[in-house]
């Protein structure tokens, strides 16, 4: 069984990250970050939601997500370098 189960599309304008994340899992907002492999492809910052406030006992207050989690990340890039 995979944790986390990472999804990636593309509009033209926009990035969409996914991830399935399996029962009894979490993933930290905070540790959030992407970056372009592609040369010519800049992105943007990321719009990530809130996710769930909780105390975790090893990193104290920070927010998670459980279950799935979608966000997007501006693409800055003509269209044909995608």
């Amino acid at each position: 069984m995979e944790a986390f189960k990472p999804t990636a599309w593309h509009d033209g304008d926009t990035l969409y990250i996914g991830m399935d994340i399996a029962d009894e899992y979490y993933l930290y907002r905070h540790q959030f970050a992407v970056v372009s492999q592609t040369e010519g492809v800049s992105l943007g910052d990321p719009t990530i939601p809130q996710g769930i406030f909780t105390n975790d006992e090893f990193m104290g207050d920070v927010y998670v997500f459980r279950d799935q989690l979608v966000f997007e990340v501006p693409l800055e890039a003509p269209t044909q370098a995608l």
